[in-house]
């Protein structure tokens, strides 16, 4: 139906005669979206069947043959779940509704390699974006920033290499990061916020994103600020949990590594 009258018939309000009230606009909205998780289940199953064959098979061959299944079945996996992104028409909403899903499948590196090979980090970060920067989304679950600074994380750890990250992306990504933890006392989001930051760093130099048109020193200060202060939370014994302190860690390992091409950030930082 979406291919025949578009994707205003799916999203689009309808005003039938006999009815006072319109049909609401998520009529058929929320349906596909839950087709699309029960679909994505199923395939973690398959993958998880494949997974076990495999570890309790004796032969190289068919390791080898399960082994490329199992990359055929993530490629196709990735982008079904981007595919039911995409048709619905609202992909901002789709996202937030498929996060906890993205998140858990992030926590292994196969899940992390399909949704990298389909794009689907792009579209993560684009929602963290709308959740978190000055012109932010409202949605009902207040989980679902954590949801995709978690899914972020673990791709930017898991298949760095693997990622196309274009400058637009990570840029208005940091821009948002800065926005999101001016001001705030919270350590869960400065740590969260500082260990993305310091991932991305990872790609990049200050040189870099200063030359980029929609950067500027003022987002630079911001984010310096955000990394010393990430920084003096684990020195000061105020990370709250066992997370925090991971992602101190990510933020320490990070900060060893590109210290030399932020000296903006190390001035400030010391």
């Amino acid at each position: 139906m979406v291919s025949i009258l578009g994707e205003h018939w799916l999203i689009g309000q309808i005003n039938l005669p006999d009815k006072e009230d319109p049909i609401p606009v998520d009529r058929f909205l929320l349906l596909v979206l839950e087709q699309s998780s029960v679909e994505v289940a199923v395939l973690l199953n398959e993958l998880a069947c494949l997974k076990y064959e495999a570890s309790n098979s004796s032969s190289s061959t068919a390791q080898t043959i399960l082994s490329k299944q199992r990359h055929e079945h993530g490629q196709r996996k990735g982008d079904d779940l981007l595919a039911s992104v995409w048709i619905i028409g609202s992909p901002f909403y789709s996202i937030c509704f498929l996060l906890p899903m993205l998140c858990q499948i992030t926590m292994k590196i196969e899940g992390c390699k399909a949704l990298a090979s389909s794009g689907g980090h792009k579209a993560v970060m684009e929602c963290l974006i709308k959740l978190i920067g000055p012109n932010n989304y409202v949605v009902e679950n207040g989980s679902c920033v954590f949801l995709a600074c978690d899914t972020i994380v673990n791709l930017l750890l898991k298949v760095q290499a693997r990622l196309s990250l274009d400058e637009s992306t990570f840029v208005h990504l940091l821009k948002a990061l800065a926005y999101w933890t001016e001001g705030t006392e919270d350590s869960s989001i400065l740590m969260m916020a500082s260990s993305i930051c310091a991932l991305i760093f990872g790609f990049t130099s200050e040189e870099a994103v200063l030359n980029h048109p929609s950067f500027d020193t003022s987002s630079l200060n911001s984010l310096s600020r955000l990394i010393a202060r990430s920084l003096a939370l684990y020195e000061q014994d105020m990370c709250d949990d066992a997370k925090e302190a991971d992602l101190h860690e990510i933020v320490t390992a990070g900060y060893s590594r590109w210290a030399h091409s932020f000296p903006h950030i190390r001035a400030v930082e010391r």
